[in-house]
């Protein structure tokens, strides 16, 4: 009897790692997760990932077809992820290491770009063609499409709106830039603010009871929501 194809799908965050199999209808199977904590080595990152990985295939009845990843700066051109802003891992060979560990056909893509595509396949964007993804999380990810097609550029790494200077001669960014969009508006550019507002501004709030790795967005806009000045702000 012939089995059904599934494929691992893998998004690479600042924060977390999510690992999916998905079948050919993109409809995702099963899941799991994990703390990325990408300050940790790459190799010790690649032993979680393998453990989960093989979580997923063990028993699941389907013809296992391939690997599909989303991570940040990312070249689908090269293979590579290219010295992540908030990653300690340096250049990696991705795309090799995962085909040589699986034997298994691999597609490497920046992971906003792997969003944009999933929703032209299967989601709210089937039937657009010209349209701008932007992916908030750990930092600012985004993604142009034109004429139904990812704009890549000569490089594979065109359209990172997050890293456009918005403040001139502000925040530094993790890219070496400083005033970058991403710096004001992701989860860890939120963060900042709400220490620049502490230090600024005289309103009791409560943020000021949270260690500066327990502010989230979530949080400032439950604060906001509850009437929190500085939240607000």
């Amino acid at each position: 009897m012939k089995k059904n194809k599934a494929y691992i799908g893998i998004d690479i965050g600042g924060t977390n790692t999510i690992v999916g199999l998905v079948n050919e209808n993109g409809n995702c199977l099963r899941q799991e997760n994990f703390l990325t904590d990408s300050h940790i080595p790459f190799s010790e990152f690649m032993g979680r990932l393998d453990l989960k990985i093989n979580c997923l295939l063990n028993g699941n009845g389907h013809d296992f077809a391939g690997i599909g990843i989303g991570a940040p700066s990312a070249n689908r051109v090269s293979g590579m992820i290219e010295a992540p802003e908030n990653f300690n891992w340096g250049n990696i060979p991705l795309l090799k290491i995962i085909h040589e560990k699986y034997q298994r056909p691999v597609l490497l893509m920046n992971d906003a770009d792997a969003a944009a595509q999933g929703e032209m396949d299967f989601g709210i964007a089937q039937n657009l063609k010209n349209f701008i993804y932007i992916t908030l999380g750990t930092g600012l990810g985004s993604t142009i499409i034109m004429d139904g097609r990812i704009c890549t550029g000569s490089r594979g790494m065109a359209g990172e709106l997050g890293h456009t200077t918005v403040y001139g001669g502000r925040r530094m960014c993790a890219c070496g830039k400083r005033g970058c969009l991403e710096t004001y508006v992701s989860a860890i550019g939120i963060r900042r603010t709400v220490f620049d507002l502490l230090a600024t501004e005289n309103k009791e709030s409560a943020l000021m009871t949270y260690h500066y790795n327990n502010i989230s967005p979530k949080l400032v806009a439950d604060l906001a929501r509850q009437g929190d000045a500085l939240a607000i702000d």
